[in-house]
């Protein structure tokens, strides 16, 4: 219990301070935080009030709030004076203490958060801003805290701050938000948007440009329309608490709408401000879909690191495990085996290290793509495609195969080793994947262009690929039943993608396969 108040000397002259204080003071939160020094000493409290006129006849908000708790000064929280236990001291224009002031409105929606805070008194001071009605509200938590003895001195407190708070009081007075926050959130990186009942007041540029809006385009109207639908009720559950608890909201993770349709992943901070006197909420506006899209990226390297990995351990033991096998066999029995059987093991020992040596190979190509920085330029297809022919030749010599040329591009842009690699990859996979009841026959050919990109089409009369498998075929490692190190596919479509083109599939399982991609035009600039 707090004694009776005596005042003393030192109440004047916290007065006159208080006075240079509001002076010095060019915003309500540093002038509430003067009046909670000037009253310190006078009783205990954990909360001061500003309480202004709204825009709206008959309204009042919270424009500013001084607690010893930052999550308890409750600012921007607005209400209709009709009704409200604040009316009675408003009405007197005298200080009044409420004794229980969750009682007097059990029903308010924030009666339950002033029980959590364990209020106990109340004690509200008009301030008198001419025909406009103010007030100061303290709240403790202590029984006994508030005296009559100390309204005198309160009285010429509530004088002297009612000068100081009338440029924010008056019919006229501008916009709290407007006067010191404007320019800071035309100028913020994070987009801004002030909402009312859903409704979008205000949006800076920053806010504009995450949403596709040009200047001079039609406006947003609701800030749904900024959302996916998955992400409506979180934001109205948002919206709700806010209402509830009037304190801010620190982050909301939603789905938000682009103009152009795609889907932004967004972070909101939201906390209830006024705008033109009205209660609104402000929302900050974070775009993370480019951070979402790097961490995803680093999820997926992962994954198919995990992936490369298991498949690489997978593909080398096999063949470690004939190499030591039989090494271990001709060590311990070289004596005893047969002329047959050492020259039988010696051949699996050799075609099992030509397998290791060429999955070696084909990984340190894969993994030099993407290392050269030199210029591209433009690239003769025609030595390009004799090239590849000759490398191939022991491969086509011996299955009798035969590759023809019809309307090829004479040039594309790009580097002559990257496209040989492409064309030779290509080649080779309608080699090991031939039919073996007909002769092979392979017909690279221009078919059109797309854009600034050729396309190109290598078509066999192979095995064909299942329809399931047409995407499956250029992942690492992926391979059918002509064997091969997985790998070639994957080294096509990763050339043709770093040049901005496409590569995919149009196959018949016992017909053929025609595979298409795309090889930038000469001309095209350097990627």
């Amino acid at each position: 219990m707090t004694p009776t108040i005596d005042p003393s000397p030192l109440l004047p002259e916290r007065l006159r301070q208080l006075c240079q204080r509001l002076a010095e003071a060019d915003d309500l939160r540093l002038g509430l935080e003067a009046v909670a020094w000037a009253c310190d000493a006078l009783f205990p409290f954990y909360r001061v009030a500003l309480v202004l006129p709204a825009r709206r006849p008959g309204s009042l908000y919270v424009a500013a709030a001084w607690a010893r708790c930052a999550e308890e000064e409750l600012e921007g929280y607005g209400f209709e004076l009709a009704g409200h236990p604040l009316a009675l001291a408003l009405a007197a224009g005298t200080p009044q203490i409420r004794r229980n002031p969750l009682g007097d409105h059990p029903d308010s929606p924030l009666a339950a958060l002033y029980a959590g805070e364990g209020k106990a008194e109340e004690l509200s001071v008009p301030l008198p801003v001419g025909t406009q009605r103010a007030a100061l509200v303290f709240a403790s938590r202590e029984h006994g805290s508030f005296h009559e003895e100390a309204f005198p001195w309160l009285e010429d407190l509530a004088r002297m701050v009612a000068v100081w708070v009338r440029p924010w009081a008056g019919h006229e007075a501008p916009c709290v938000l407007e006067q010191q926050y404007q320019a800071l959130l035309d100028g913020a990186l994070d987009g801004i948007a002030v909402v009312i009942d859903d409704a979008i007041v205000y949006t800076n540029a920053s806010f504009r440009e995450i949403f596709g809006v040009p200047d001079g385009g039609r406006p947003l109207r609701t800030f749904t329309e900024c959302l996916q639908r998955d992400s409506l009720p979180a934001f109205g559950d948002a919206l709700a608490w806010l209402e509830r608890k009037a304190r801010v909201l620190p982050r909301l993770e939603v789905q938000g709408a682009g103009a152009d349709g795609r889907s932004l992943q967004l972070e909101l901070g939201m906390q209830p401000v006024v705008y033109l006197g009205d209660p609104a909420v402000l929302v900050q506006v974070h775009n993370v879909t480019e951070r979402a899209a790097r961490e995803q990226g680093t999820r997926d390297a992962a994954a198919r690191t995990d992936a490369l990995l298991c498949t690489l351990a997978h593909d080398i033991r096999g063949p470690l495990t004939a190499v030591i096998g039989f090494s271990q066999l001709l060590l311990e029995r070289d004596h005893t085996l047969p002329a047959e059987n050492r020259r039988e093991g010696l051949q699996v020992m050799h075609r099992s290290s030509q397998g290791l040596r060429h999955l070696v190979e084909s990984l340190l190509e894969y993994s030099a793509l993407g290392a050269e920085t030199s210029p591209t330029s433009v690239v003769e297809i025609h030595p390009v495609l004799q090239q590849v022919e000759a490398e191939l030749a022991g491969v086509l010599s011996s299955s009798g195969a035969v590759v023809e040329y019809r309307r090829i591009p004479p040039r594309v842009q790009g580097r002559a080793v990257e496209v040989a690699r492409v064309f030779r990859n290509l080649l080779d996979n309608g080699l090991r994947h031939r039919n073996p009841d007909v002769q092979p026959k392979i017909w690279v050919s221009g078919a059109g262009d797309e854009g600034s990109h050729y396309v190109f089409c290598v078509q066999d009369n192979g095995v064909g690929v299942e329809p399931h498998r047409a995407r499956e075929i250029f992942q690492l490692f992926s391979r059918g039943a002509g064997g091969g190190a997985g790998v070639g596919l994957s080294i096509v479509e990763r050339i043709v993608r770093g040049g901005g083109g496409r590569v995919w599939v149009e196959s018949e399982p016992g017909v053929g396969s025609r595979f298409y991609f795309t090889l930038p035009k000469p001309g095209t600039e350097d990627r």
